[in-house]
């Protein structure tokens, strides 16, 4: 993993413990306000999430394509001589 993804789950991580405090402990519509936002704002750092994980995904499958393709173009050329 690079370090901009690291980063970013770590700022993921701290968002939902945030998220979960504010939870437990919003007691008025203060609160309930500061949890809606907490949520919003976690809700949207996880589609930005989804993205990355997509791309991510798609390159290593990328690679997983291209590495079946080599062995198997290596055993059939090693098989028919």
């Amino acid at each position: 993993m690079n370090k901009e993804f690291r980063i970013y789950l770590e700022k993921l991580k701290i968002e939902i413990g945030d998220f979960l405090r504010i939870c437990e402990t919003c007691n008025n519509r203060y609160g309930l306000l500061k949890a809606r936002k907490s949520s919003i704002k976690l809700r949207n750092m996880l589609k930005e999430f989804r993205k990355i994980i997509l791309e991510k995904e798609k390159k290593i499958n990328e690679k997983v394509k291209e590495n079946n393709e080599k062995i198997q173009s290596e055993f059939f050329d090693n098989f028919n001589k």
